[in-house]
């Protein structure tokens, strides 16, 4: 793994990091040192994830932390403290279920 961190390092390029389990990524990340250029998120679906994932992700060393609120399948009153950035979305296709008044700020 010390070879990702490496080549991250090095690379002039932004990393976008996305999971659904940041507390293994809090545990992979805090020995490590806080590169400018890796940015870590975490996604969230409905209020429930927002408040198990969210604290893990703001208690996590990064440049830039930010959550995917897609697709948005419940209501989601975020708190923002410490997230930088947010990408929010719908679903598509065949199937999709629809996207309305979803989230609160």
């Amino acid at each position: 793994m010390a070879q990702v961190g490496d080549t991250m390092a090095q690379s002039p390029h932004v990393f976008q990091i996305l999971t659904k389990r940041p507390e293994a990524m809090r545990r992979f990340v805090k020995p490590l040192p806080l590169l400018p250029n890796v940015w870590l998120g975490t996604s969230v679906e409905d209020q429930k994830y927002h408040d198990l994932r969210v604290p893990f992700l703001r208690d996590t060393p990064a440049a830039i932390r930010f959550t995917s609120v897609e697709p948005i399948l419940g209501p989601v009153k975020l708190d923002l403290r410490d997230i930088h950035w947010v990408i929010v979305g719908g679903e598509s296709g065949d199937k999709y279920r629809m996207c309305e008044n979803r989230m609160d700020r």
